[in-house]
């Protein structure tokens, strides 16, 4: 007896347990990724974590070919080092000016390009990019402990 999704389609055991594989392997990634898009909301970030992975148990006939769900062994300092920076990250941006900062979460948030943010703010192009660079070598300098190349290695940042 599998579980059932929410129409009521019963889970294959086998699916149940690649599931739960799948989970255990991203879920952690996927709730801090998704806290840092509701900007800290965690009952957000977590309502959308199970959201997620219900619509993969739905599609997951299909989707379990493409589906990467064996886990690497936890490196719990890694993690931690990670939820640290992450959250210096979220504090460094709250505390830039309100444009900078709007230009950086429309950029790194939400995923938009630079065109596109200064079609948005109705700002010219450049004042993004300027925006973006302040953003980024305010980001390296508060994170320098954090970041494992150094602080000149974001010269090549693809943004």
């Amino acid at each position: 007896m599998g579980m059932s999704d929410s129409d009521g389609a019963a889970i294959s055991r086998q699916h149940v347990a690649e599931l739960s594989c799948f989970f255990c392997a991203h879920a952690r990634w996927l709730y801090g990724h998704a806290c840092v898009r509701t900007r800290g909301d965690t009952e957000l970030a977590a309502d959308l974590v199970q959201d997620t992975f219900e619509a993969a148990a739905r599609a997951w006939p299909s989707l379990r070919g493409h589906a990467r769900y064996t886990s690497a062994p936890a490196d719990t300092a890694a993690q931690a080092l990670n939820a640290l920076a992450l959250e210096r990250a979220r504090e460094i941006i709250e505390d830039m000016p309100p444009k900078q900062q709007e230009i950086a979460l429309l950029r790194w948030r939400d995923q938009l390009k630079a065109v596109e943010i200064a079609a948005e703010l109705g700002v010219a192009e450049g004042t993004v990019h300027a925006a973006l660079h302040t953003a980024r070598r305010k980001l390296i300098a508060g994170l320098e402990r954090y970041y494992p190349f150094g602080p000149d290695s974001g010269k090549g940042d693809p943004s």
